[in-house]
């Protein structure tokens, strides 16, 4: 397992015997998925930060309207490279992306129709951080701007001249937490929000009908559940984004 569930399970083994006698819990991932009012989100949530099908199986998502059930299945079939779980995704192009991830196999997207191959494509290269499969895309931009994101990686926004790549360096830069490739960012407003996000710093923020975005997009990426909420005024939104979030174990 990677270096993020080591460090998350060393503070919670040694993290106790500096905590206070009466002092609440650290809200690890969990614990803040376990926050979340909406039952089923709850559990989406608790399905990808413990990599856990059996918490998709509880999800109710009558008729599938939110998509929850489905993405939970596919958050775990991926990460976990298991085709059994891939197999309970229902949309065609993310259930055959799930298993392409899963079994290494890219051909598993041809069966699709054009439209949907490309989705399927895409969600191979960015989970497989292999940006060959894009060349031939008609979307190849927005695939190579996906494999960037994934990678960390701002030199895969340059693979694509013709395209304006502004928003694959600040999605690069967010996801990484770099602020020197918010530098790249040509639009000023999205600039000075990546800087805030990056920097962790929301006098950073652009004034103006931006302002408030600004503020809890910075707050969820860097982890502040209270600046989330009142920024946002959406509770579950941020308990699920803050748990979920990091490469070990959400996109």
């Amino acid at each position: 397992m990677n270096n993020g569930f080591v460090a998350i399970a060393a503070l919670l083994l040694f993290g106790c015997c500096c905590q206070t006698i009466g002092q609440p819990p650290a809200l690890t991932p969990a614990l803040a998925c376990e926050k979340t009012k909406d039952a089923d989100m709850m559990n989406w949530c608790l399905g990808a930060v413990n990599l856990d099908s059996g918490y998709c199986d509880k999800i109710v998502d009558p008729g599938g309207s939110k998509g929850q059930k489905s993405n939970c299945y596919f958050i775990v079939g991926i990460r976990n490279k298991d085709s059994d779980v891939c197999q309970h995704v229902t949309k065609p192009e993310d259930m055959n992306g799930c298993l392409a991830i899963a079994e290494g196999n890219v051909s598993r997207c041809d069966i699709l129709e054009d439209g949907y191959k490309e989705t399927c494509i895409k969600y191979f290269a960015a989970f497989t951080l292999n940006s060959e499969p894009c060349a031939n895309l008609s979307g190849k931009q927005n695939c190579y701007e996906m494999v960037a994101r994934y990678s960390d990686d701002a030199s895969t926004c340059e693979m694509d001249a013709s395209s304006n790549n502004s928003g694959c360096y600040y999605n690069v830069a967010v996801h990484a937490m770099d602020s020197s490739v918010c530098e790249q960012v040509s639009d000023a407003d999205s600039k000075s929000t990546c800087l805030a996000i990056t920097k962790n710093d929301t006098s950073l923020c652009p004034s103006g009908a931006n302002h408030n975005s600004c503020l809890g997009y910075a707050a969820m990426s860097n982890g502040d559940y209270e600046g989330c909420i009142s920024a946002t005024g959406n509770a579950d939104q941020c308990y699920f984004y803050i748990a979920t979030k990091g490469k070990e174990r959400f996109f």
